[in-house]
């Protein structure tokens, strides 16, 4: 049996699986690589190819070149239309980048894969979650359990040093920023907080470099390139770009050379002026840290360790200025690139063990590690209510920071007395948040309601959250006694908020 974590990147994916001694181990690519960059070519405009060599067959045209679509997931729009007219969603190129991942293990192992436990950013919402399960399910894959990115390096850190603990989690992406607290004691490993931003990752510091050359190269040629007619000069730049931010992490200049339409620029790019270019984000990633900690209801001095996650955070500046806010020494005694995956594929054996599975390899079986894992949701989830002067709001029921799988109950009165049916609107979003800054997640309707002449709390709603982070809800009339349940259909899609619905 392969107990195997699977961690799907904005940039670059891998997979880690559990070797003979109980220790999880990348597993090398069919190139021999431990990393697949997450990048997907249509060759001839139809046929897929992933990884290093879509970026290598792709170079001359950018056209059929598509990455970072993971922070598309979940979107029902089409990013790509095959030459035989067939259209791929993100959660289709997530599929074909699955379905090579998982030919790469069978092919390291000579034995099926069909089971995994899959990494998700902790600020992704249920939709992009449902898009990651479909994604592995149509590649063949049934995912054992869905975990969260910096739980997941949390529970490969823990494990590791096998004593009691506090500690932050900083992960800092291609794609996405997490920062989780957690807390080591004995066996088991809690998420005390969690907070992040879906779109800040080392893509965004990537940008500024990329901007900056365009601009740079305006000036010096007299030629401003666009996406839509020099496609291979973005395709170049993206490539230099990340380099760029690689060679600045380790010295105080780097130089790129910039060639389009006949015209060259040499911009020399210092570390000062990354960083000054790059402050913004860097101060919105403290700003999550600082918040992850306070809903923690803790303080810096309550925290033994900072452990520093993702490629991006080899930056010095990320490295300095938490060390700076935090008074505490950031480390990473794992891999950054690789501590999501490990924890991925311990969880894998952890769950396995749950289910009664002995883990054999080699005709014998492997330790288990033994832990228990305690999650919380990411954000809260309510429903549509008005306030006293009408306006529509999120009443809260699951708040941020929930330990899950739990089970909540609220009540509410109706909007008017003679009101005979009831819209109960399922929200992602903060506690008294304005109904159209929220995230519409499905919706309950209760209909043929007896008429009450006095208003009582009449209508309960009931949020039941699994291990996941999926959402069952029941909406129940405690007068009339009418019940429905429903489980939530990402696949019909979910929309932005839209005044206008009646809220129970």
């Amino acid at each position: 049996m392969i107990v195997i974590g699977m961690d799907v990147g904005t940039t670059r994916s891998k997979v880690a699986a559990m070797d003979e001694t109980g220790r999880p181990q990348i597993v090398l690519n069919r190139r021999g690589d431990p990393f697949t960059p997450s990048v997907i070519y249509f060759e001839d405009g139809r046929t897929p190819i992933v990884g290093a060599e879509a970026l290598a067959e792709g170079f001359l045209h950018p056209e059929y070149v598509h990455s970072c679509f993971k922070r598309a997931l979940g979107s029902p729009d089409g990013l790509h239309t095959d030459a035989s007219g067939k259209s791929y969603t993100a959660t289709g190129f997530t599929q074909i980048l699955i379905t090579d991942l998982k030919q790469d293990v069978e092919a390291r192992f000579n034995e099926e894969v069909d089971e995994a436990v899959f990494t998700v950013p902790a600020n992704f919402q249920d939709h992009k979650k449902q898009a990651m399960i479909d994604a592995a399910g149509a590649a063949g894959i049934k995912v054992v359990k869905l975990v969260h990115e910096p739980t997941a390096a949390g529970i490969a850190y823990a494990l590791q040093k096998k004593r009691d603990f506090r500690f932050v989690v900083f992960d800092l992406g291609g794609g996405t920023l997490d920062v989780s607290i957690l807390e080591a004691a004995g066996s088991e490993i809690t998420v005390l907080s969690t907070t992040g931003r879906e779109k800040l990752g080392g893509e965004d510091f990537n940008a500024r470099i990329e901007r900056l050359v365009v601009e740079q190269f305006a000036k010096e040629t007299g030629y401003e390139p666009t996406v839509e007619s020099d496609a291979m000069f973005f395709q170049e730049l993206a490539d230099k770009a990340e380099r760029a931010k690689i060679h600045l992490s380790q010295k105080t200049a780097t130089k790129i050379v910039a060639g389009c339409q006949g015209r060259q620029a040499i911009v020399e790019i210092t570390r000062d002026q990354f960083e000054s270019l790059t402050s913004d984000l860097l101060q919105d990633a403290l700003g999550c840290t600082t918040q992850a900690v306070e809903e923690a209801s803790l303080s810096w001095t309550d925290l033994d360790s900072i452990i520093l996650v993702g490629g991006s955070v080899r930056m010095p500046a990320v490295q300095s200025a938490l060390a700076d806010l935090s008074s505490i020494v950031p480390h990473c005694d794992i891999e950054p690139d690789r501590a999501v995956c490990y924890g991925a594929a311990q969880m894998c054996a952890m769950e396995f063990a749950k289910q009664g599975k002995a883990i054999m390899i080699g005709g014998r079986a492997i330790p288990t590690p033994q832990a228990f894992v305690q999650e919380v949701t990411a954000y809260g989830v309510g429903c549509c209510v008005a306030d006293k002067d009408g306006a529509l709001r999120n009443a809260v029921i699951l708040s941020k920071g929930t330990s899950i799988p739990t089970t909540k109950t609220d009540r509410f009165s109706l909007l008017h007395e003679d009101q005979t049916e009831a819209r109960i609107e399922i929200l992602q979003g903060g506690e008294g948040q304005a109904y159209d800054e929220c995230l519409s997640i499905g919706e309950i309707v209760l209909t043929n309601l007896p008429v009450e002449h006095k208003k009582s709390k009449r209508i309960e709603v009931t949020y039941a959250i699994d291990a996941n982070g999926m959402i069952r809800a029941t909406g129940k009339d405690l007068v009339g006694g009418e019940q429905v349940e429903i489980r939530i259909d990402y696949s019909k899609g979910t929309t932005s908020s839209k005044p206008g619905r009646d809220a129970a």
